[in-house]
Parts: C-alpha cells; structure tokens; sequence
C-alpha cells in the first residue's frame, strides 16, 4: 500500500530519533497544521493527556498511521456471526428435544413408567417418561435461541 501524503488532524509515529528532547522513535502525535510541502506542526501528548511538544517536522521523520477499516469490520461481525450459529444450534436442540417428548408420549405404556438416575434411591431424581421434561426442555432452549437472535 503506497503511503499517502500527510493532512491535518492525521495520526502519525515518529521513525527517526528527532533532537527534541521528550521524543523518540514510536512516539504518537497528531498534525494540527500544514506549514508547507514537507513541513508539519505535530503535537505530542503525554500519558496524561497533557501537551509534551508541539514541533514542526519534515514528513520523512514519521509514518502516518492507518485505521485497516475492512479488517474492523470483519472483528465487529464474528460475535454476531457466533451468536447467530449459537442461536440456531439451540433452536435446533430445542425442537429435537420437543419431538424427543412427543415420541415417548406416543410410547408411554400403561401407568407412569419411571426413568431413574443411576442409583438413586426410589423417589430421588426421577424422571417421568411421559416427555414433559423434554418439552420443558425443548421450550427453554427456544427461548434462549429467540433472545440470542437480537
């Protein structure tokens, strides 16, 4: 990429070790005014925000420094790239667990079948197999997908 011509209100680094004390190389300053066809008032700040120098100096002494706007672009759209997949994902899980429901309500034999968790002891952490839980499920997980979508 060819470098431009320096202008006003430009962000620039200093290259070269100017005989300005206060300065040296990677400085950053900004151009308040054009003084001729290589001449440039630059002024520097502190970390504090105050003014270290204002100096006038010759184009070659520093680089201007360029926003890649493409490149800040692609960074702003990958969250909202991931949350868009995130969302379709639990928009997916969501349904398939609904349909998980509708099936064991379809295969719910007579009386209320049980799916216990591991050893549980009888009437600890079970699960009735009439598909409510997935429905449950299934609704949260859509929920989430809607939410995650704006």
């Amino acid at each position: 990429m060819p470098a431009r011509k320096p202008k006003q209100w430009d962000t620039v680094a200093l290259t070269d070790a100017v005989s300005k004390p206060g300065l040296r190389p990677g400085q950053v300053g900004t151009i308040l005014s054009v003084s001729g066809d290589n001449e440039y008032q630059v002024e520097f700040l502190d970390a504090n925000r105050d003014i270290l120098q204002i100096c006038s100096l010759p184009a070659e002494a520093f680089l201007v420094l360029q926003l890649d706007t493409d490149a800040l672009q692609k960074r702003m759209e990958a969250p909202a790239t991931i949350r868009r997949y995130l969302s379709l994902s639990l928009l997916i899980l969501g349904f398939v667990s609904i349909l998980t429901g509708l099936y064991l309500v379809g295969q719910k034999a007579e009386g209320t079948a049980l799916i216990s968790a591991g050893r549980a002891q009888p009437g600890f952490l079970q699960i009735p197999a009439d598909g409510s839980i997935f429905h449950v499920l299934g609704l949260l997980l859509i929920g989430i997908a809607y939410f995650l979508k704006k």
